[in-house]
């Protein structure tokens, strides 16, 4: 959580003293969306588990048994999304690729993902 704002850090460290067990969606134009698809995604956006910022997964090794990986870097900022770039590049199976527009690729630049994903059938 250290890439987000105080706000929302704050927001994560009182839900459990609150007992609020999710936290309101990010508005779509923070995530690169705009116009009617910007109002389309707040319309269908749902409140975001808080735990999924403070629990742990258990990485069991079965990612490996996948041959090919892409990761797809959009622009939206977070250094945690580089971070995971720079760990996967080169590695054996994995793929990066770029896109331009914000979090919601596959509203912002769906043309560009869908050719990217295209790539991996």
């Amino acid at each position: 959580i250290d890439d987000t704002t105080q706000g929302l850090q704050d927001a994560i460290a009182a839900a459990p003293k609150t007992g609020i067990i999710a936290l309101p969606g990010f508005p779509a134009s923070a995530l690169g969306c705009s116009g009617t698809d910007a109002e389309w995604v707040d319309e269908l956006c749902t409140p975001h588990p808080s735990k999924t910022y403070t629990d742990r997964i258990t990485v069991t090794g079965g990612l490996e048994s996948v041959p090919t990986k892409l990761f797809v870097r959009t622009a939206f900022p977070a250094a945690n999304l580089d971070q995971t770039v720079a760990q996967v590049t080169g590695r054996p199976g994995w793929q990066v690729a770029n896109l331009t527009c914000g979090h919601d690729a596959m509203v912002a630049d769906p043309d560009g993902l869908t050719a990217l994903l295209e790539t991996l059938a």
